[in-house]
């Protein structure tokens, strides 16, 4: 039984394009956004083997905060995932 209405192949395509970053067995999933150069944010999930973890980061600084930072945030936090 199907848990989503899409196919498998509409699932990888999707997951291709999401690929953020890929360290030994685990890798990065996500999409990034800015507002005004005061909000970041970076969410997705990770894998590692037959494991997944879904995370977001959201970051709110008016003088800085951006996807990118956010990005880097959680690339350290998930690259130390045992």
């Amino acid at each position: 039984e199907k848990d989503t209405l899409f196919n498998n192949e509409s699932i990888d395509i999707l997951k291709n394009i999401m690929l953020s970053e890929e360290k030994s067995n685990i890798k990065i999933y996500g999409k990034t956004g800015t507002y005004k150069q005061e909000n970041g944010w970076f969410v997705g999930f990770c894998e590692k083997g037959d494991q997944k973890k879904y995370f977001a980061v959201y970051l709110d600084d008016k003088k800085n905060a951006t996807g990118k930072m956010a990005k880097e945030i959680a690339s350290n936090i998930l690259s130390c995932m045992k």
